[in-house]
């Protein structure tokens, strides 16, 4: 979905900012500083980024130049109060920050920012634009000021066709964190061994990441 989405901005005359590996690597600033030389405007990160350097005590805002930074997308999961307040404390206090959530399975945010709107804490702004979003309780019941997982009730502009022959994953959550599920359609006759289990493990983790391989 990321992919899709970075594209998608070439068309407006964006230049993209990649980071392949470690945001630790090889200091924990590594991505401020990149920040800094590229002069980004537009920086993409996760909750758990944003509360990882808040605990090691980084202050970006005092130890580079963020002055062309004018946004904050935080994604992955909710973004914790403290996670607001470290932003516009430690790193910009004129910056755009925008819990956000979207979908591989979507293509596309089911909430996102609102550049002309408030921020308030731990609240994700509104509706992407074309999506019709509400959230469902465990009985698939619509529910307001309750948690519930976010589902797209009506067809949208970039939603997919269909799925090429992919496996399903979904995430649960487990210990006050999310981990990933991934259920497997054997072919007939074959049977879910370990040693099954564990290529496909290996394949997960080479071909995409160890943060990817499913638990159990």
């Amino acid at each position: 979905m990321m992919w899709n989405w970075l594209v998608s901005s070439l068309s407006l005359g964006a230049s993209l900012v990649l980071y392949d590996g470690s945001p630790f690597y090889p200091n924990t600033g590594i991505l401020w500083k990149l920040a800094e030389d590229g002069g980004i405007t537009i920086f993409g990160t996760s909750a758990r980024y944003i509360a990882a350097i808040e605990k090691e005590g980084l202050r970006p805002g005092r130890d580079y130049d963020l002055n062309k930074l004018r946004t904050v997308l935080s994604t992955g999961s909710p973004l914790a109060v403290e996670g607001f307040y470290y932003v516009y404390r430690d790193i910009k206090e004129d910056v755009q920050l925008s819990s956000i959530s979207g979908g591989t399975d979507i293509i596309g945010c089911f909430v996102l920012g609102n550049p002309i709107g408030p921020v308030y804490a731990t609240e994700l702004r509104c509706r992407g634009l074309g999506m019709r979003v509400e959230a469902f309780d465990e009985n698939g019941k619509s529910v307001i000021n309750q948690r519930g997982e976010l589902v797209c009730t009506a067809p949208f502009p970039s939603m997919p066709i269909y799925f090429w022959n992919d496996l399903i994953v979904v995430g649960q959550g487990w210990e006050n964190d999310e981990r990933i599920i991934l259920f497997v359609k054997l072919a007939e006759g074959a049977e879910l061994t370990d040693d099954l289990k564990n290529r496909i493990r290996k394949d997960i983790r080479e071909n995409a990441s160890p943060r990817h391989v499913p638990q159990g």
